[in-house]
């Protein structure tokens, strides 16, 4: 965005109206408020899909360990989970 010159001395002659303290705090706010609108240095890191986090997540439980699970857990989930009778 292209700044009018004739805005810019405006706002400079009134800002030497301004005490010190007060010129400070505008610098202050001028620059949170450039900060806040910076763009990132780099593309932002990608999240991965959560059912890749999950597979590389059960890739890591030994194979044991799926044994122990019931052969009807995908039936009965809500019986596993809840305690609800089986059907």
């Amino acid at each position: 965005m292209r700044k009018d010159p004739a805005a810019q001395k405006l706002a400079a002659r009134r800002m030497l109206k301004l005490s010190p303290a007060r010129r400070q705090e505008i610098a202050r706010r001028a620059a949170r408020a450039r900060w806040g609108r910076r763009k990132p240095a780099g593309k932002p890191a990608a999240t991965p899909p959560i059912e890749q986090i999950a597979a590389e997540r059960a890739s890591r439980i030994p194979d044991e360990e799926w044994d122990r699970l019931p052969a009807d857990l995908i039936e009965q989930l809500d019986h596993y989970l809840y305690g609800v009778p089986k059907r």
